[in-house]
Formats: structure tokens, C-alpha cells, sequence
């Protein structure tokens, strides 16, 4: 886990339109014919960032060592998972990715948690060391947004 998925999507080259060759001898004034548009293709295939494998669920009745976190997906759906308050935050980021469709997970995520009483969000990183209890989403909600 040396970087996340942030860095990762970032790292990535910007998909730019392939210039046809037709298109680059502009300057010697030949013309594109229709057929090389119908060549061009800007659709990639962008990996799934690695990611710490999850965990199975812990028992429920613990309390004192689990806690509950519910995730609004960036769809609307909402998913509740119990972890152990000494997980990372990057198992939160595991479980996030692992319930989004397959065509969504090339997309960067967000996720954020609000601080009751107050107008002021937090990201959680997921390059933070910190656990669940630390970052004080141990029992919370979380929001997952699209950057």
C-alpha cells in the first residue's frame, strides 16, 4: 500500500483524443477523410487502485471493541458495516470500493464525515494511519462523494 487511490487516479495520463494521422499532415494541407474518425478511440480501461482485503465482519455483540460505520454511496444507496475500532481507515476505502458497480470503480472517491453541531466536514485520507476510534468515525456516518 505505498500509495492510495487518489494518487493513483491522479498518476494516471488524462485521457486525450488520439490524433489521427490524416489530422496531423494539416500543415501540408491534406484532407481527413470520414473513415479515420471512425478509428479514434479515447475509452480506457483504468486498473482498480490496491486495496487491503476485507476482513470477515466482526460479531456484533462486542461493543466494546467493534462499531458500526454506515457509508451514503455517491448513488444514494446506503451500506452499514461492523469493524473492529482498531481497523484502519483504509479497510473503510476497502469496503467502499467493494460494493460500488464495476463501471464506477475507475472513479475517484471522497470520503468525508460531519462533525455534529457543526457546518465543518473532515476527509478521511486513506493514507492516514489512523483507526476508526482515532478518526472518529467509529459509529458515524460516512458520505463517499466523486472528486
Amino acid at each position: 500500500m505505498d500509495r492510495g487511490p487518489r494518487e493513483h487516479f491522479s498518476s494516471l495520463a488524462k485521457k486525450q483524443p488520439i490524433r489521427s494521422l490524416a489530422a496531423s499532415f494539416d500543415d501540408y494541407n491534406m484532407e481527413e477523410t470520414s473513415d479515420d474518425q471512425s478509428l479514434l478511440s479515447t475509452e480506457e480501461v483504468l486498473p482498480l487502485p490496491t486495496l487491503p482485503p476485507l476482513p470477515e465482519e466482526p460479531n456484533r455483540g462486542n461493543f466494546s471493541a467493534n462499531c458500526g460505520v454506515a457509508i451514503d454511496l455517491p448513488d444514494g444507496e446506503r451500506i452499514m458495516r461492523y469493524f473492529l475500532k482498531t481497523d484502519t481507515i483504509q479497510l473503510l476505502w476497502s469496503f467502499c470500493y467493494s460494493r460500488l458497480r464495476k463501471s464506477e470503480r475507475n472513479k475517484p472517491l471522497k470520503l468525508t464525515r460531519m462533525i455534529p453541531g457543526q457546518s465543518k466536514t473532515i476527509t478521511l485520507e486513506y493514507e492516514s494511519n489512523l483507526t476508526l476510534e482515532q478518526s472518529g468515525v467509529a459509529n458515524s456516518l460516512v458520505f463517499a462523494t466523486w472528486e
